[in-house]
């Protein structure tokens, strides 16, 4: 087991392993953004609304289109 002289060593070590990595790695933008997420399933959602009414305004459309000219008698 270690005593309480060998657990400090550790763990300034260990604060220096971290320091060190820290310094050879910049982290140019932050870990975690929570904005990311919410932001990411608004844009899915905002997606999946504007095709669904692509596609319903293509239908209604070609629905139009087709009462149109059959009406024409080509």
């Amino acid at each position: 087991m270690m005593n309480g002289k060998q657990m400090e060593q550790c763990k300034k070590e260990n604060k220096k392993e971290k320091e060190q990595r820290e310094l050879s790695f910049p982290n140019l933008e932050p870990k975690y953004i929570p904005a990311k997420k919410a932001v990411s399933i608004l844009a899915v959602i905002q997606l999946m609304l504007a095709s669904s009414h692509f596609i319903e305004n293509t239908v209604l459309l070609h629905q139009n289109y087709h009462d149109f000219y059959d009406g024409e008698g080509r």
